[in-house]
Order: C-alpha cells, then sequence, then structure tokens
C-alpha cells in the first residue's frame, strides 16, 4: 500500500522474503542466513530471477546476507542502500566493508554530513487517502516508544491540562521507559489512517539524534493537518509555515492560539516534490 505510485513501467518494487506469516517469514530467514538446499526458491520473492540496471536496499530491513546475496547476484548493476533510518540505528554502518561499491544515500541531513553520503527527502503516496471521519480528537500521536517514553507522557498531561482531547498509539520496543501511558499493539496501515482522519493536529516527536522529517510529517503535509513537533530544523524546509507547523520549544502556552489560527494550503507543487515517485526519480539525477 505504502510503496503504490505512479512509477514508470521499467520500475519494479518488491519485497526481499516471500509474504507470509510472521512463522513463514522467520522460517524463510533462516533458510536464506544458512544457505539451506533451495535457499532462494524457498525464502526469496522472484525479484532475483530479473536484470536490474539499479536496485535500492532499505537498509533496516536488509541484513548484511542479504546484501551481499544482491551485490554477488547483480555485479554490474548499480546498488544504492537507502538509510530510512538514522544510520546508529541499522546494523550497516557506512565504514562496513559491505558497502563497499555501494551509493550510500540517506533522508537524514545530519547523517548525510556525519558520514559523507548523499541526500534524499523522506517520501508519501499521493494514492494514499484518508477515510471519511468526523474530526473527534484534537491531538494525535502514532509510534513506538523508542525511549521516548517519558516525554509522551509529559506532553500528554500538558496539553490534556489546556483542554485538548488527545489519543496516543504508543506500542512497546525494547526502549520502553517506565510511564504511565497506556502502551497498545500495533497496527495496520489503515486503522491509523482512520485515526489520523479523527485528528485535527499530528504530534511528531523525533528519536534523539535524528534529523529526517519522519512519516508523522508527510501526513500533516499530505493531509492538510496540523502539526506539532519536536523537529526544529522543520523551519528549513520549503513546506514550513508557521500557521501550520509549530516547533515545540519549552513553549507549550501558545498551543491554543496556534490551534485556533485556520490551516494555511500548501503549494501543490511543494506537496508533489515529495511524492513516491519524484522521490525515485531523484536517484537518476
Amino acid at each position: 500500500m505504502y510503496y503504490e505510485g505512479d512509477l514508470p513501467e521499467h520500475y519494479k518494487i518488491d519485497t526481499i522474503f516471500k509474504n507470509g506469516s510472521n512463522i513463514e517469514k522467520g522460517i524463510q530467514r533462516i533458510w536464506f542466513h544458512d544457505k539451506l538446499p533451495f535457499y532462494k526458491v524457498i525464502s526469496l520473492s522472484n525479484w532475483y530471477k530479473e536484470e536490474f540496471d539499479t536496485i535500492i536496499i532499505e537498509v533496516l530491513q536488509s541484513k548484511k546476507d542479504i546484501i551481499a546475496f544482491i551485490k554477488s547476484h547483480y555485479p554490474r548493476s548499480r546498488i544504492i542502500l537507502w538509510y530510512w533510518n538514522t544510520v546508529k540505528s541499522t546494523q550497516v554502518y557506512p565504514d562496513d566493508p559491505i558497502c563497499r561499491g555501494c551509493e550510500l544515500w540517506s533522508f537524514d541531513k545530519k547523517d548525510c554530513n556525519k558520514y559523507g553520503i548523499k541526500y534524499n527527502t523522506q517520501f508519501y503516496n499521493k494514492n494514499i487517502k484518508l477515510p471519511m471521519e468526523k474530526e473527534t480528537t484534537d491531538i494525535f500521536f502514532l509510534g513506538a516508544d523508542k525511549g521516548r517514553g517519558k516525554q509522551l507522557e509529559s506532553f500528554k498531561k500538558e496539553l490534556e491540562e489546556k483542554g485538548f482531547s488527545c489519543f496516543f498509539h504508543v506500542t512497546e520496543n525494547g526502549r520502553t521507559a517506565q510511564t504511565q501511558l497506556d502502551y497498545k499493539k500495533s497496527i495496520a496501515y489503515e486503522s491509523a489512517l482512520k485515526y489520523l482522519a479523527k485528528s485535527r493536529a499530528i504530534l511528531d516527536v523525533g528519536i534523539q539524534g535524528q534529523q529526517g522529517l519522519t512519516l508523522r510529517v508527510l501526513e500533516a503535509l499530505f493531509f492538510s493537518k496540523k502539526l506539532i513537533t519536536t523537529n526544529k530544523d522543520i523551519k528549513n524546509y520549503d513546506f514550513y509555515l508557521p500557521s501550520n507547523i509549530f516547533i515545540l520549544n519549552d513553549n507549550m502556552e501558545c498551543i491554543p492560539q496556534f490551534m485556533d489560527i485556520p490551516y494555511e494550503p500548501v503549494n501543490k507543487e511543494i506537496i508533489e516534490y515529495y511524492e513516491f515517485s519524484n522521490w525515485i526519480r531523484r536517484f537518476e539525477n
């Protein structure tokens, strides 16, 4: 769903492993990693049977053995490693030998400057539509704890004290803190869109050290929702408008005034720059 954009005919999008249950996927990964008999047929989707000039690999979802296989299977192809998360959240650092011969790109300007890698923006799929829902919630947050639990708990308390209705869908993970938050199970993206449709504004709380735009920012942009964010670098983007985006900086008392200001439409050309098909084309330049 998320990757289904208006792509030219010569592009193909595929998962590395075959679709299936979590148990089936686990078996496929083990089978591939251990190179058991018929590991390609049993584990991989059909992409390995085709030829490609350029291959973009999303680093977080790809272990080193996958990258090594693709490099050896496509020795004459241009291979791009795309960091869709911060470098430190992956198992593949730019100085790792596995990266030799690959182009490294990231959505995070800070990482690009630190590691000397190329930059491309975060992206979204313009074909995704919000369901028709009445706005019944002021502020919506969706994401895993990732060490942000205490901060999220504090934000939620302050916002509710100011009279805002909030819905925080926070899931646990390995960096979950001790908080009073009501942790929930992960939900399908279709369900997340329903909650988003019911909300006037989205809360975006970045992970420590991350400067790149999160998916929440692009959702706010594409669906004309107000955005409250901790990302101070957002003021340097072409879609930044103070009437639409509030940067948190010990100024929580100003949020009521911000929420009362009407949303200002963003130029269509600016929005489309962040669309998936245009993101893909930037790798060609």
